[in-house]
């Protein structure tokens, strides 16, 4: 019979990960469970166990995993994002620094950026970068908007 897990004590930090991602998006253990269709006991041993002695997901249950979270099957197995203030100068992507170059970014915002990842991905050229941020930016500014006027709306 061939073993079909695909995750051993080589992933210490999958349970972690995949309980860090369910509390952010404020999902019930048992609904995440429910929809991964696996069973509760099984999902709280994956994610509270020490690393260790944590069952050793198929690919198939990361996948689902991954669906219930939002996230791809990489956010979940890569290791842990790394810091912006542990990022060295060559660390940052040549895209990247090319973009923040272009837009006047200070060094600690081009270091935040680089921690990004979609999918397990960043984007590669500074054109790529550049749209991230833009779109970074926009979002910012409809979030002050909508702050803005639920602040002059409470002061009516």
């Amino acid at each position: 019979m061939v073993d079909d897990s695909v995750v051993d004590d080589g992933l210490p930090w999958l349970g972690d990960r995949i309980r860090e991602i369910r509390i952010e998006r404020q999902l019930p253990l048992t609904e995440v469970a429910r929809r991964a269709r696996i069973s509760r006991s099984y999902l709280y041993e994956l994610e509270g166990r020490e690393p260790a002695e944590r069952p050793a997901p198929t690919a198939g249950v990361l996948y689902r995993l991954a669906q219930v979270l939002g996230v791809s099957v990489a956010d979940l197995v890569e290791p842990e994002p790394r810091r912006a203030a542990d990022l060295r100068d060559e660390d940052i992507p040549a895209g990247l620094a090319e973009a923040g170059k272009k837009l006047g970014l200070t060094r600690s915002e081009v270091r935040h950026l680089a921690t990004i990842r979609f999918r397990g991905r960043q984007p590669q050229s500074a054109e790529r970068w550049m749209l991230l941020i833009q779109q970074l930016e926009l979002s910012q500014a409809l979030d002050d908007q909508a702050e803005k006027r639920e602040t002059e709306h409470s002061d009516r």
